[in-house]
């Protein structure tokens, strides 16, 4: 998935394409957003990460780059081009939306430096902490606009070794377009566009959150391909590795809601949302006999 070129300035017009290989599968138009939010929204969550910028509701363009384990050598660059290409600076941004976990320690631990830092140097910077399976959620949308077909209810699922997932469910309460724009119509108070979360983010077998989840059911994320076996079955659909993604659009679009309900935090009191302790903290804990609670 990638976001097209685009060119606008704050009292302009911006058209932006959503594509998913090449296929163009939503289009953005906004006029006159002179009034709206100036927007960075940040993705380490994996190993491809990507930055967003955005103004109000509408995601101007995305930046990718492909980490691996040097996400800190590559996010400030890319920021840095991407508010350029722009005519932007630091300076412009009024909000600040963070894939915040769980997934990559490493990378989840540089957005909150990031945002920690620019928060610092900008006093009146407002942060929202974005979960990392919302993010991952809205991948569904463009899945079901890609092959035309209906997604009633997606299940996400991140690796959480030792044959564990962290899983989450969601029934899609909106269509594919307003799902992908991030449209601001309130689907019952979620703060999730176009989605309505099931069964909440934890550390689980894959097999409880299938026991957990309706059906019709998709299913994507990273862990898919490791417990492939596990995840198959009636009425169960494994969409691909390319819908396995976080995208900084997509946090984007669920921090905009997330803003428009008053959901900031403290950037200096924000932590990586784990939900497990770091592996070289338990093996650190065990060699010295602290135990692993």
């Amino acid at each position: 998935m990638g976001v097209g070129e685009s060119f606008s300035n704050r009292a302009g017009v911006v058209f932006v394409e959503l594509s998913v290989v090449g296929k163009v599968v939503c289009r953005y138009h906004r006029v006159d957003m002179e009034n709206e939010p100036t927007i960075l929204a940040i993705e380490t969550s994996a190993s491809l990460a990507s930055v967003a910028l955005g103004e109000g509701p509408t995601v101007l363009a995305e930046e990718p780059f492909n980490a691996q384990l040097r996400h800190a050598g590559q996010l400030v660059p890319a920021i840095e081009q991407l508010l350029r290409r722009y005519g932007r600076s630091a300076d412009d941004l009024d909000e600040l939306y963070l894939s915040a976990g769980p997934g990559s320690f490493t990378g989840l631990r540089l957005a909150v430096t990031a945002a920690k830092a620019l928060a610092f140097a900008l006093p009146r910077l407002r942060v929202v902490a974005v979960p990392s399976n919302d993010v991952l959620a809205l991948n569904a949308f463009v899945a079901a606009e890609a092959f035309g077909v209906a997604v009633e209810h997606v299940a996400v699922v991140i690796d959480a070794q030792q044959g564990m997932v962290y899983g989450a469910c969601y029934r899609l309460v909106g269509g594919s377009e307003r799902g992908v724009r991030g449209a601001s119509a309130d689907e019952g108070g979620s703060l999730v566009p176009g989605m309505e979360p099931i069964v909440a983010a934890v550390r689980m077998r894959p097999e409880a959150l299938l026991a957990a989840s309706p059906r019709p059911l998709h299913v994507l994320g990273e862990a898919v391909r490791r417990h492939s076996e596990v995840l198959g079955g009636r009425d169960i659909v494994c969409l691909s590795e390319e819908y396995s993604v976080p995208h900084a659009a997509n946090v984007h679009r669920c921090g905009y809601r997330r803003a428009r309900a008053g959901c900031f935090c403290d950037p200096y009191a924000l932590e990586p949302l784990y939900l497990r302790r770091p592996e070289a903290v338990v093996r650190w804990e065990e060699r010295h006999g602290k135990g692993s609670s």
